[in-house]
This record gives C-alpha cells, sequence and structure tokens, in this order.
C-alpha cells in the first residue's frame, strides 16, 4: 500500500491568527477551549518538515514558532494553556509542554525551509534549554530536538547534556531492563526513539542498541497478528486483557517516528515496513478494521473505541496522522531512490562485465 496524500487543509482550518485550537466537535473548532503549547508544538515538528510549496503552512509555521514564543515566561519555563481571549490561564505549564516545544524548536532548526524561521528557532532554544523533573517524556523530547539540533550544528548542543537528558531513562524500574516504566502509558515510542536518536547523534553504539532493544520489545507488545493493537489511553501492563480501547493516533505517531529513527540509523528494512504498518494502522489495519484519517480533509479522528470511531477531529489526532504520513512518504521516497541508485550501478556494470567475454 502506497502513502495516501498529505493534506493540510483541516490542519489549517483548526488554526487562526492566535494559535491552534486544540478540541473539535466532529471538523468545528471548539474555539471556547482555546489552544494549548502542546498542540502547536506538535504542529510546528510537522509543518517544518512540509518542504512543498503551502502559503497555508507558511502561514500557520509563523503563527506557531509566534504562539511558543509568547508562551515562553521571564525564567524560561513555559505556559500551556491559553483562552480564545488570548490570556494565558495557568502559571506553568507540564514539563512535557516543555519538552515538545523543545523538539519542535530543533526540528525547525534543522527542517525548516524559512530561513528567517530557522533563526528565531535558534534563538528560542538559547532561551529555554532545560529539563527537569522526574517524568520521562520531556527528558525524551529534549533529547529530539537536541539531536535535530546537532544534526545542523554539531557544536549546538553539548554531548554531557544529552547524556544528562537520557540518563533517567535509562534506569529500569520494570525488573526486565526491556522498558524503564512498570506500565505502558502514552507515546510511547518517544523513549526508544530518543535512545536511538541519541545514540546515532553521540555514536554511542550501547545506547543505540538499547534503543533498539526497547523498540523491539515494544513492537512485540503492542502487534496483534498482521497490524498494530496500541494501548489504550488508560494505558496497560502485562495481564490486562488486550486489545484495549480508547486507542489514540498519537501512538501511531510515535511508534512511527521510533520506527524512522531506527530505519535512519540502521539501513534495516525491517523498522521501515513497521513504518508503514504504523500508517496504515489510520487507514484501517487496526482492531476494528476502521479509518481514522480522512485523505478528502486531512483531519484525523480522535480514537478507535470499542464501538467504533471517536469522530471528533482535534488537534492532537490530527497532527498524529499528518506526521505519521509524513514519516511514511519519506520512506518511501529514501526506497525509491535507493532502488534508481541501484539500478543505475547495475546497468553501469554491465558492459564491463560484457567487454570482459572472451
Amino acid at each position: 500500500m502506497k502513502a495516501p496524500e498529505l493534506n493540510y487543509q483541516h490542519l489549517i482550518r483548526l488554526t487562526d491568527q492566535v494559535g491552534l485550537f486544540e478540541h473539535a466537535r466532529l471538523a468545528e473548532p471548539r474555539r471556547a477551549e482555546g489552544y494549548t503549547t502542546d498542540d502547536v508544538a506538535r504542529a510546528l515538528i510537522v509543518t517544518s518538515r512540509e518542504h512543498s510549496a503551502n502559503r497555508g503552512l507558511e502561514r500557520i509555521s509563523s503563527v506557531y514558532l509566534d504562539f511558543i514564543e509568547k508562551a515562553i515566561r521571564p525564567d524560561g519555563r513555559l505556559h500551556n494553556r491559553m483562552d480564545v481571549s488570548g490570556a494565558w490561564v495557568d502559571e506553568i505549564g507540564s514539563g512535557d509542554c516543555h519538552g515538545r516545544a523543545l523538539w519542535a524548536l530543533g526540528a525547525t532548526v534543522r527542517w525548516s525551509a524559512d530561513s528567517g524561521l530557522r533563526h528565531k528557532a535558534r534563538r528560542l532554544w538559547d532561551a529555554v534549554a532545560r529539563v527537569e523533573g522526574p517524568f520521562l517524556r520531556p527528558h525524551a523530547c529534549f533529547v529530539l530536538g537536541a539531536c535535530d539540533l546537532m544534526a545542523t550544528d554539531p557544536a549546538a548542543v553539548k554531548a554531557d547534556h544529552i547524556r544528562s537528558a537520557i540518563a533517567p531513562l535509562l534506569r529500569s524500574v520494570n525488573g526486565s531492563g526491556r522498558w524503564p516504566e512498570g506500565r505502558l502509558t502514552y507515546a510511547n515510542g518517544r523513549l526508544p526513539a530518543a535512545l536511538i536518536a541519541a545514540g546515532e547523534a553521540l555514536a554511542d553504539e550501547t545506547i543505540l542498541r538499547r534503543g533498539l532493544s526497547w523498540l523491539e520489545w515494544l513492537v512485540e507488545v503492542e502487534t496483534a497478528g498482521d497490524h498494530f493493537s496500541f494501548v489504550p489511553a488508560g494505558g496497560w501492563t502485562a495481564g490486562e486483557p488486550r486489545p484495549g480501547f480508547d486507542q489514540q493516533p498519537i501512538e501511531a505517531w510515535a511508534m512511527a517516528d521510533a520506527c524512522w529513527q531506527a530505519f535512519q540509523a540502521t539501513g534495516d528494512p525491517l523498522w521501515a515496513g513497521l513504518l508503514v504498518q504504523a500508517g496504515e494502522w489510520f487507514l484501517g489495519r487496526n482492531d476494528a478494521g476502521l479509518e481514522l484519517y480522512d485523505p478528502e480533509t486531512g483531519a484525523g479522528y480522535d480514537g478507535l473505541e470499542r464501538e467504533g470511531v471517536n469522530r471528533n477531529q482535534g488537534a492532537e489526532s490530527t497532527i498524529s496522522a499528518l506526521a505519521t504520513i509524513q514519516l511514511w512518504r519519506e520512506v518511501e521516497e529514501t526506497q525509491a531512490v535507493s532502488a534508481a541508485t541501484s539500478s543505475r550501478s547495475s546497468t553501469t556494470a554491465a558492459p564491463t562485465a560484457r567487454s570482459a567475454a572472451p
């Protein structure tokens, strides 16, 4: 199966001149519930990686980066929630919010085609480049952003800062060493993705192997037959029934991104195939055989439930679908280039072989 076309219509619909509305009732933005830095950061990762000419995406990328800049407090921490009037309604956002903003800034520096956005994102990174607290996903997102930054400027982040950020991930608490938590919760693929990215950036085979081992285990746990069966929103641990519902699109994106990191690090087509499988989850290759992406509008649906699909089309779900399909298309392009290169090499080699014949 080939990746569907990317369609940013619904993402643009959810975005106004201030930010990205968090929720939708079906396709209609629920404006009264406001915006979050969480979703703006996720969206900026996607729009920064899209290089096709699209004035709508250029506009909303600028909106998203402006939103993150406004979210930064004088102490370098971030607000998360803004109401529709433009007022912040929290004192300090979560560590997850901070980590996602860092990942988005690093991704913008690495991937954006707009030099102005790249320079601004680099400046904002310096203002907020910190990670703290016991929770693992902020550390993972910091590492992903730092590795994106290092891809363009190897001196931009000190190796010790990345090693310090991944240290909490390496302290296994479930006894087996195959996973750092006693319970799978949400965006689980972010954890192996961060280790794989760090292993590559630091040229550290031990960290890379640990990340690949975690990802192999996660794939095993979240596979049922020929498809992914992601853990539900309430989490999962050994002994609890499967499949679990309500499965969230963020899990498919996290898995796809981890497989993309593994494919980039190893070149093993196994990881490309698993990334495609994560993309096909949105197209009906899942526990219910139902689609969670509308190619006509680019909307992602809010969850796979026991009774069917949650038809609301909020920001997180839409971004997750677009991000996964975007990675799927990147893998297709990489494989097409590789196949074309191999074909040219074979064609070039043929005359030499013939001329050597008696």
